[in-house]
C-alpha cells in the first residue's frame, strides 16, 4: 500500500488515507482513538422514599446516623407539604410534631451516609398513603413508615415497606431466664 502512495499524485489525500488503512502507528494516535472510560453508576440498594409519620417519629435520622441505612433518600413534596401543614398547626402538640418532622429532615440531608433528594411531584386529590405506594411502584422503591396501616397495605399491593416500629422490636435484647 505504501508503494502505491508514493506514484499516488493527489497529496492531499495521501495524508488523509493512510490513518484510515491503518498505516499511522503512532502512540499519540493510539491514544486519542481510545475511547475514555465513564464511570459505572449502578445503584445498589433502591431507593428509601419517607413517610411523614417516619420523619415526625426521628428514629430514622438516629439509624442513619450509626450507619445501618445509607443510599438515596426521597421525600415527595406532599409529604414536606404534609410537615408544613401539621407544623402549622394551631394544637401547640401536633405543632412541635410537625417541626420535629422538618428537623429531622434537616439533619437527614446533612448526613454523610444518606444522599436526601426531596422530589417535586404534582398535586392530586389522592391520599398522602396511597402516592407513596404509587411512587414506590414507579421507582421500585422501599417505603419507609412507622404507620401500621400503610405497611399492611404495602404488603397486600407488593410495595416493599421498611417499619422503624418491626426494627425496634427485633433488635430488642432477648432476655433468658436467670440472666
Amino acid at each position: 500500500i505504501e508503494q502505491f502512495f508514493k506514484n499516488f499524485r493527489l497529496p492531499g489525500i495521501y495524508v488523509i488515507l493512510p490513518g484510515a488503512f491503518g498505516l499511522d502507528n503512532t502512540e499519540d494516535s493510539k491514544e486519542k482513538s481510545k475511547p475514555k472510560e465513564k464511570p459505572i453508576d449502578i445503584p445498589t440498594e433502591p431507593a428509601l422514599i419517607l413517610d411523614t409519620s417516619a420523619l415526625i417519629d426521628g428514629r430514622i435520622a438516629d439509624i442513619t446516623d450509626t450507619g445501618f441505612l445509607s443510599g438515596t433518600f426521597i421525600v415527595p413534596s406532599y409529604v414536606v407539604d404534609e410537615l408544613k401543614h401539621v407544623a402549622d398547626s394551631k394544637d401547640q402538640l401536633k405543632r412541635q410534631r410537625g417541626r420535629r418532622g422538618l428537623e429531622v429532615m434537616n439533619a437527614l440531608k446533612k448526613n454523610q451516609y444518606v444522599q436526601f433528594k426531596i422530589v417535586k411531584l404534582p398535586k392530586s386529590d389522592t391520599p398522602v398513603d396511597d402516592r407513596l405506594l404509587e411512587l414506590g411502584q414507579r421507582v421500585n422503591g422501599k417505603v419507609l413508615t412507622t404507620d401500621y396501616n400503610l405497611n399492611r397495605v404495602g404488603t397486600v399491593t407488593g410495595v416493599t415497606i421498611l417499619n422503624v416500629n418491626e426494627l425496634s422490636n427485633a433488635v430488642k435484647t432477648v432476655v433468658l431466664p436467670g440472666e
